[in-house]
């Protein structure tokens, strides 16, 4: 029976006591060394039943002895009254032992000398004391005060940044005050955020301690600060334990939260990496706008490519495999990085560039050593990646981000080349985009740059001129350019710049150049393609869209075994819909509208089953051929 109970205890605790007396008394137990964090409470007459659980979680649970036979009512009520029973003493038991670590925090409290600016841990997170304590071997100690202002408990900190809470001392709904001024109250998770957001802002900052004590502080908080703003400052760690707590705190009390940018940082590693807490820290502007602000004279629109790349944009270059994208945007974001003055007639207004290759150094080499040498410039302001990475992940944003932060210079343009190489979820998926989208606006708003997606277009013959996978990705964009093939030039057309018409396509051809002193293992010179603008080709009248129906029927009729009724093409219903999915890549629904556009232009008639093609000219070419 016992043994059963101690299994019971060690399967929800991952601890057992080592021995269990059955007196209906709290008993402690833990690892050794420990502050004995369990506790249990076990009855040995009737039938025998116990209650544990653990002193921080609060979590308890229940055990009785299973004999086989069911519980009578009375036996039940007993178990249930034992249950209460054993909360109570545990409740009282808690209460009498944190009375007892208060007294004793109280006494190592007034015993501990002022804290000294130069303590190693403090040194180390670049931190002031403000309010701290020290004792004789060397640790801090942070104190923590319960709502009606009495102190609850002590943190020790020592120099190597070690952390515990004085045994029993109570730490949930406790919090300790760096006073501060204005009419912003921050809450921050550690004593070195919380000193770091104080030096930064001057303002009043609450220490929670962690994550799971801001939803028990910030009612309290906001309480003690009526009247100004409570501000989270969430953690970003990897579990979004931090983030998550922030929401919760968020509902349920009148206040708001930020988090720092980079994953697995939090406000002091943030600002010990080189970033602007203050600027992270402005309030963001009021949700709803006035009309008189909107009507007012905007700034003016700043571009990177006029006409083309707006700055702080999201924009996307499609093409199809093959058609030589990259080297397309290889030649504009050198031109941005080298201090060029235009691209194709359009003007620069150059920084740098980082340009994410998913297929890293080994597949970009070549076509650098090239553009350099066309165009004689030796050095320039672009970084490229050695991999590709899931962006579209905390770490591997993480990665990107933390790698861009230690450029020199911040960039004006993000490449990520090509999208399906730094995505690990399905681009079909509007749940995915949008998790790459949002991974964009991310480093768009750390590093007030432009994000430029290179990505495939779809694989039918109807999708040659839009990116491939969910919609998500066009309603998302600010820009974006189609690139497609004619003969041996590429057309770069803007199908979409937002609020703007749209400049006129670019043509482009990709010229050989031999890389001076390159050469292959077997002793070959080595070359590569570089984009160079190209003169416009005469204009060539596009085909109606009458003739391009009846090119399209003529397809279809052909394809379907070029069967005649009565002298006239004709072709099943079904038979055309399928050659239209199949053949010609429209869903159901466009196939079904392109046969009712055939009936409804006069070019063919439908009796439900077969549609044969009524138009004089389209039957007769079609026959004749």
């Amino acid at each position: 029976m016992i043994e059963d109970l101690r299994q019971h205890i060690h399967a929800a605790l991952g601890e057992a006591p080592k021995s269990i007396v059955l007196d209906g008394r709290v008993h402690r137990f833990g690892p050794k060394r420990s502050s004995e964090p369990f506790w249990y409470i076990a009855y040995g007459d009737g039938i025998p039943s116990a209650a544990f659980g653990s002193w921080a979680s609060r979590e308890s649970y229940k055990w009785h002895y299973k004999s086989g036979k069911p519980l009578s009512n009375e036996e039940l009520e007993l178990q249930h009254a034992r249950y209460k029973e054993a909360i109570k003493a545990r409740d009282a038991e808690r209460k009498a032992r944190a009375e007892q670590a208060r007294h004793t925090c109280l006494q190592l409290w007034e015993s501990a000398s002022i804290a000294s600016d130069e303590h190693q841990y403090l040194s180390r997170k670049k931190v002031a004391s403000y309010g701290l304590r020290q004792t004789t071997n060397g640790d801090l100690l942070v104190p923590l005060f319960g709502s009606n202002g009495e102190l609850t408990s002590l943190q020790r900190i020592e120099p190597s940044g070690d952390k515990q809470y004085y045994p029993g001392g109570v730490v949930e709904g406790s919090s300790f005050t760096i006073e501060g001024y204005g009419d912003t109250v921050y809450i921050a998770e550690g004593y070195a955020t919380a000193a770091t957001i104080h030096a930064a802002t001057g303002a009043t900052v609450e220490v929670a301690f962690s994550s799971g004590n801001i939803p028990h502080t910030a009612g309290s908080i906001c309480e003690r600060h009526k009247g100004k703003s409570v501000v989270i400052v969430a953690d970003n760690d990897p579990r979004e334990a931090g983030e998550k707590a922030a929401i919760e705190a968020c509902e349920a009390y009148e206040c708001t939260y930020i988090m720092v940018p980079s994953v697995g940082q939090d406000a002091n590693d943030f600002v010990n990496s080189g970033g602007d807490l203050v600027k992270l820290l402005i309030p963001k502007p009021p949700w709803l706008a006035t009309f008189s602000s909107l009507i007012a004279q905007p700034e003016p629109v700043k571009w990177i490519v006029k006409n083309w790349i707006p700055r702080g944009a999201l924009g996307m270059l499609h093409a199809t495999s093959g058609a030589g994208k990259t080297f397309a945007m290889l030649d504009i974001a050198l031109r941005i990085a080298s201090g060029m003055s235009d691209w194709c007639g359009n003007i620069i207004r150059g920084g740098t560039v980082v340009y994410l290759a998913g297929e890293g150094h080994n597949g970009v080499r070549e076509r650098l050593a090239a553009w350099s040498q066309r165009h004689g410039i030796s050095d320039s302001d672009l970084y490229v990646s050695r991999t590709g990475c899931s962006l579209d992940t905390r770490e591997g944003l993480h990665t990107v981000m933390s790698a861009v932060s230690s450029l020199p210079q911040t960039p004006v343009l993000i490449v990520v080349d090509t999208l399906h190489r730094f995505l690990e979820g399905d681009e079909n998926s509007s749940q995915d985009a949008s998790k790459m989208i949002r991974a964009c606006d991310e480093l768009r708003d750390e590093f007030g740059c432009s994000v430029m997606l290179v990505h495939h277009t779809g694989h039918s013959e109807i999708a040659q001129t839009r990116a491939r996978g969910s919609s998500a990705w066009k309603g998302a964009l600010d820009f974006e350019i189609s690139m497609s093939v004619q003969d041996d030039l590429r057309i770069l057309k803007p199908v979409k710049v937002k609020d703007r018409a749209c400049p006129s396509s670019i043509y482009l051809s990709l010229d050989p150049v031999t890389i001076d002193g390159w050469i292959d293992e077997d002793g070959e010179p080595v070359s590569s393609l570089v984009a160079v603008e190209a003169c416009r080709p005469p204009e060539v009248q596009a085909p109606s869209a009458s003739a391009i129906a009846c090119a399209l029927i003529g397809s279809v009729w052909h394809s379907a075994g070029r069967e005649q009724s009565n002298g006239s093409p004709t072709i099943s219903n079904s038979a055309a819909k399928r050659i239209l999915q199949k053949k010609h890549g429209l869903k159901p629904r466009a196939a079904d509208s392109t046969i009712t556009e055939w009936t409804t232009s006069g070019l063919a008639e439908s009796d439900g089953k077969n549609i044969t093609i009524t138009d004089p000219a389209t039957a007769s070419v079609l026959l004749l051929k």
